[in-house]
């Protein structure tokens, strides 16, 4: 899958757009929010639309990821990736489930990435982008982050936010027309 051999580049993008934390994923650039904005100046909503709609077709085409239409203003996908979770001393596979969404206005798009769930493949416990604290939380599960928010497992934050960093550099080079096969 794309991602398995994307995930191969993440050190490279650490210029990305968004970041983990442990309250979810924030712009890069201002983590006060949970969304970016990308500017398309000379595109039109309903351009815009149309251009990102096709590519999350192409991209969310299995039975594990749904797309969702509100046209012309928003468009919703929801996927799973694979990733890996350092357990220590135990790596584990694991599955991100998410949502990413689209708003559209002339010239601009408004994209956020939610982490909605993670699941633990071959595991006796499950794993939440933060661990719950006290005896309120749930002992038989691991987090990403730890209960003060600090990072648990860095390789996990790293794969996370390739997956969404990676999904948005091909979104916007789709709807910039970068490696468009027009000559058929």
């Amino acid at each position: 899958m794309i991602f398995g051999i994307a995930l191969l580049l993440f050190p490279l993008l650490s210029f990305g757009q968004f970041r983990l934390t442990a309250d979810g994923m924030v712009s890069a650039d201002d983590p006060a929010k949970d969304y970016i904005v990308v500017e398309f100046p000379h595109k039109t909503q309903a351009d815009l639309f149309d251009l990102t709609k096709s590519f999350l077709m192409q991209e969310f085409n299995s039975g594990g990821r749904v797309l969702s239409e509100n046209a012309p203003s928003l468009l919703t996908a929801f996927g799973k990736a694979s990733f890996e979770f350092n357990g220590r001393p135990v790596k584990y596979e694991a599955i991100l489930s998410f949502k990413y969404t689209v708003a559209f206005k002339e010239g601009r798009v408004k994209i956020s990435f939610d982490v909605a769930d993670m699941a633990l493949l071959n595991a006796k416990y499950d794993l939440a982008l933060r661990r719950p604290s006290g005896f309120g939380g749930k002992m038989s599960c691991a987090g990403v982050f730890n209960t003060n928010g600090k990072v648990f497992s860095q390789v996990s934050v790293d794969q996370i936010e390739a997956i969404a960093n990676i999904l948005t550099s091909r979104l916007i080079d789709a709807v910039n027309g970068v490696g468009a096969d027009d000559d058929w």
